[in-house]
């Protein structure tokens, strides 16, 4: 006859406390492998775009943005075309695309990023592969887009974000889809940084956030997103909510220095799409003439 042993109650939860620690240790990894889904950013140093001035880049609303613009050409034909051979012609048409494209060096680096300013946006590039020879090779890259509107207003627009794949083996460039949460150059924040450059007792700034769609929830949680800071780095913006927009109204001292800071997550990213920054003196002249520079990943 048998007889049913006794059940170790010792042994039994320390194979449960066991796969517990373990099902937390592998959670946990999970989680920093893939991010939170709602804080899709990544680490890189500080970028900082070369500086312009408002009143020598005013857009006229021609095609000289897309004539002009390297990458918002070379943006245009890969998405709509898929691939595109890399030959000569696309080197002469994309000649700073290229030379990220063939830099071994760049490719190799896990740390740097490079960046190139247009007279209409802000190009942010990290570069990597997954082959010892390099012979596939993918560009990850954030262009931050900005026009000077006619009344000399600066508008920041949604951020783009590209993946191409190049591979050295088939002289071919191709469009990658989006992976959000592997994309190397999602940044923590977006930068406006302004100084007059006229004079004036005070400054007075209104801005506008627009939103992609209408929603008093999300309105509210974006407009705490926006933030404008003087030159002591003191917040001075109020902020008044709509559904599908924000404005944001503050009052600077005569040195005409402020900075806009857009802080990004997904929800940001999903939802913006421009922001209007507008100066005005004592006399309700707009500043015709300022100096500005965009900062990407501030500390």
């Amino acid at each position: 006859m048998k007889t049913n042993k006794p059940i170790n109650k010792k042994k039994v939860l320390s194979i449960v406390g066991t796969v517990t620690v373990v099902a937390i240790l592998v959670l946990v990894i999970v989680f920093a492998f893939f991010g939170s889904p709602d804080n899709t950013r990544t680490h890189f140093s500080t970028v900082t775009s070369d500086k312009r001035v408002t009143d020598t880049i005013v857009y006229d609303g021609d095609e000289s943005i897309f004539n002009d613009n390297e990458y918002v050409a070379f943006e245009f034909d890969i998405v709509d075309r898929k691939d595109a051979v890399f030959d000569d012609t696309f080197k002469e048409w994309y000649p700073e695309i290229s030379k990220l494209l063939t830099d071994k060096n760049f490719c190799a680096s896990q740390t740097d990023i490079k960046n190139l300013t247009f007279d209409h946006g802000v190009l942010v590039v990290d570069s990597y592969s997954y082959t010892p020879d390099y012979s596939i090779r993918f560009l990850d890259m954030l262009y931050v887009p900005y026009i000077i509107e006619d009344n000399r207003s600066i508008t920041l627009s949604k951020p783009h974000r590209l993946t191409v794949k190049y591979d050295t083996n088939l002289a071919q460039v191709s469009y990658c889809e989006l992976d959000k949460q592997n994309f190397r150059v999602s940044p923590y924040n977006i930068c406006l940084n302004v100084t007059a450059g006229n004079k004036a007792e005070k400054w007075d700034i209104t801005s506008r956030l627009n939103l992609r769609t209408g929603d008093g929830e999300i309105a509210k949680s974006i407009s705490q997103k926006a933030s404008f800071f003087n030159k002591q780095g003191q917040s001075i913006a109020s902020v008044s909510a709509g559904t599908k927009y924000i404005d944001y109204t503050a009052t600077i001292a005569a040195d005409g220095t402020y900075k806009l800071k857009l802080d990004f997550d997904d929800e940001m990213f999903d939802n913006f799409e421009n922001i209007n920054v507008l100066m005005k003196n004592e006399r309700m002249y707009a500043c015709d003439s300022a100096t500005f520079f965009l900062t990407i990943n501030e500390q």
